[in-house]
């Protein structure tokens, strides 16, 4: 499954620990938003979409990746690969990478 090609440049957080950051995605011409919640410098990537490089190290270290719906893949197999961390995910979902 393809993500989308533009890379949401900050990441706001919205209540303590949670952070959203948000990008218009191509694929379906709309805004797609992505969440991580983030305690004691661990972070839980939810439907991850692009982020900055630097954003996402200021957020902490990736320990996982949840995904709530399986049309959600998004980022989630590249940044699998990137941090060596489990992609949790609804069943039926085909890991992508």
């Amino acid at each position: 499954m393809s993500e989308p090609k533009v890379i949401a440049q900050n990441a706001e957080e919205i209540a303590p620990g949670v952070w959203r950051w948000a990008v218009h995605d191509d694929r379906i011409d709309f805004e797609s938003d992505a969440h991580a919640v983030v305690e004691s410098g661990r972070v839980v990537l939810i439907d991850p979409l692009p982020l900055e490089e630097a954003a996402l190290r200021r957020l902490g270290t990736v320990e996982a990746i949840c995904l709530t719906a399986k049309c959600h893949q998004r980022s989630a197999w590249r940044y699998r690969k990137q941090f060596g961390v489990k992609v949790y995910a609804p069943e039926g979902v085909a890991a992508d990478g």
